[in-house]
């Protein structure tokens, strides 16, 4: 994953976990952005030093597809197997 300065049009972090992505889900009052793909978790990083600060771990095997948060902070995530697991920040 690349993050790029739209306004200085330049490569400003470049994150490689080895694995690809499905979804970035960005929260600018947490002031956070989460991932999710094949590595069997999400991945939580501060926005301004694109840095990870937690992980959460799910079914190995099970590739992570999606998210969606509720106004409390309440996250759910699903799975291409159908699977829906709910999380409180």
């Amino acid at each position: 994953m690349k993050i790029i300065s739209i306004k200085e049009k330049k490569v400003i972090k470049e994150i490689n976990n080895g694995f690809h992505y499905n979804f970035v889900y960005i929260n600018e009052n947490k002031k956070i952005f989460i991932t999710g793909g094949a590595c069997n978790s999400l991945k939580i990083y501060r926005n301004d030093i694109f840095e990870c600060i937690q992980i959460i771990n799910y079914k190995s095997g099970i590739e992570v597809i999606g998210i969606v948060q509720f106004k409390n902070q309440t996250i759910a995530f699903f799975t291409f197997e159908g699977d829906v697991q709910i999380w409180t920040q």
